[in-house]
């Protein structure tokens, strides 16, 4: 009984340390966790960011060998591939001030497709300048000298859409012709990337793990009709449907020291080097201490962050069904992608139903499954909402690992 009273009370003493002073220290930075300062984090440090990683994309293609292609139709017969694994279609609009998110949405894209010798994992990139006047957008020009560009005047047809007064249509018109560009190449998976989301430097890598484990699992559920490869993180908390993770957190965190410690004690007894009884109430009091100090260090540090730690290895990554919104970055199978169009096209989109809801509309009509892949595989860049046209909250950029 002795011996447990001091672990009980070195678990209460580590605690204070734990909540008063390494947590505040360690979580100060990150935007979603209950001792976030946003005092540290500012729009200028933001903008800094975005310049390294465009002085990146700039280095990265001055060693790129240019290989200039004109910009062409949907419609023309050499469009049209085959044997590929992945098509990447980056759908891109002009942004004020030019931040040049689409130079490096294609430079992480390019660097990491380049290098793959296994002909199994054919890939193409193709950008969609999405501007009803193409020439404005002045890093889809430049990315002419290097792949695949085409543009939305060139291949939307008898189409009047204002950009002003129904901006969420011109979205959805813009998403079904990049999904008719993945039909014509005739790709295994089409993914739909926004110039604002930002892969992973091992996107690539993690993608072709989810596709050769965890997409062939889902081959044996019920048909599926996209995969998500991104969610907002201020939307990755612990809310009411996340009670159950933070029971299994208590339980867990408090079987586990409680079974270590009996396994010592009761190995001390057989030896004779511990004499005194072990109480119940104290082995009680043992795990509800140490379930109270994972579950509320769980909490404290933030769902969200919890989540990005399966960065750390493609091992971590798990597939669950996902919940509405958002379109950042989806990857389609060849297998519904001409039912998705047909669908979209027969829906009109306006602000109360936006793409989301038209893409869950299909899901739900079809009898089919969406499922989310986490953490996320991309980091959505974008500071300015070209849709909502506000600017996001500073914390949502303020995550454990750097884009």
């Amino acid at each position: 009984m002795h011996s447990l009273f001091y672990v009980l009370f070195f678990l209460y003493l580590w605690s204070i340390i734990t909540f008063a002073i390494i947590l505040p220290w360690l979580c100060q930075d990150l935007g979603f966790s209950q001792y976030y300062r946003s005092s540290k984090l500012t729009k200028e440090k933001l903008e800094n960011f975005n310049s390294r990683r465009t002085v990146e994309a700039f280095h990265f293609f001055s060693h790129l060998r240019a290989q200039p292609q004109s910009v062409f139709s949907l419609n023309e017969p050499r469009y049209i591939e085959e044997n590929l694994r992945i098509a990447f279609v980056v759908v891109s609009v002009r942004r004020q001030s030019n931040p040049h998110y689409l130079l490096q949405v294609v430079a992480r894209l390019l660097s990491q497709t380049r290098g793959e010798t296994d002909t199994k994992w054919k890939t193409k990139i193709v950008v969609l300048n999405a501007d009803t006047n193409p020439s404005v957008n002045k890093d889809a020009e430049y990315l002419e000298n290097y792949l695949t560009v085409i543009s939305t005047r060139t291949s939307h047809k008898g189409s009047n859409i204002s950009v002003i007064d129904n901006v969420h249509e011109k979205e959805k018109q813009d998403y079904v012709l990049a999904l008719k560009i993945g039909a014509s190449l005739n790709a295994d998976y089409t993914v739909i990337i926004e110039d604002d989301a930002l892969p992973d430097r091992d996107f690539l890598q993690k993608l072709k793990f989810l596709i050769n484990w965890k997409i062939s699992w889902l081959r044996t559920k019920p048909g599926w009709a996209f995969l998500k490869l991104y969610y907002p993180e201020k939307w990755q908390g612990f809310g009411n449907t996340e009670i159950p993770e933070l029971i299994l957190i208590f339980i867990f965190g408090g079987a586990i020291p409680t079974v270590i410690y009996l396994y010592i004690f009761l190995n001390l007894k057989r030896l004779r080097i511990y004499k005194y009884k072990c109480q119940m109430v104290m082995i009680i009091l043992l795990f509800i201490s140490c379930g109270l100090y994972c579950m509320m260090a769980a909490y404290t540090i933030g769902r969200a962050h919890l989540i990005e730690l399966g960065k750390i290895s493609p091992l971590f990554y798990r597939v669950t069904q996902a919940p509405g919104c958002c379109t950042p970055c989806v990857l389609y199978p060849r297998a519904y992608l001409k039912d998705i169009i047909e669908f979209l096209e027969s829906k009109k989109c306006k602000k109360s139903y936006p793409l989301d809801f038209a893409l869950d509309d299909f899901v739900a009509v079809q009898h089919l499954v969406k499922y989310l892949a986490s953490p996320n595989l991309v980091s959505h860049i974008g500071f300015h909402s070209s849709l909502g046209g506000a600017d996001k909250d500073l914390k949502e950029f303020s995550l454990l690992f750097d884009s």
